[in-house]
C-alpha cells in the first residue's frame, strides 16, 4: 500500500523508478496493482505482463499470482486513496 501511495505522490513529478532486493517479483506485483488501480487494466492484463513481460518474474513465487487474482481491487482502491 505504502509503494502504491508514493506512487501516487511522485508521479506528477516525472517517471518512477520501483524495484526490490532483486528487481522481480514483489516489484511485480505493485506495478501490476498499479496498471489495475490507476491505468484500469485487467487482472488478466496485469498477470500477463508481470509474469511475460521479461521483467524478471520467478515462477518460484506463486502466491503473488494467487494473491493477484484473489486481491479486492474496490478495498484497495479506496485504501490507497488520500485520506
Amino acid at each position: 500500500m505504502a509503494a502504491l501511495r508514493a506512487i501516487r505522490r511522485h508521479r506528477s513529478r516525472g517517471p518512477v523508478l520501483l524495484h526490490c532486493q532483486h528487481g522481480a517479483d514483489r516489484t511485480g506485483l505493485v506495478c501490476a496493482l498499479y496498471r489495475i488501480l490507476d491505468e484500469n487494466w485487467s487482472k488478466a492484463d496485469a498477470l500477463a505482463e508481470m509474469k511475460r513481460g521479461d521483467y524478471g518474474y520467478h515462477a518460484v513465487w506463486g502466491n503473488i499470482p494467487t494473491y493477484l487474482r484473489k486481491a479486492d481491487i474496490a478495498m484497495l482502491r479506496a485504501a490507497i486513496e488520500p485520506a
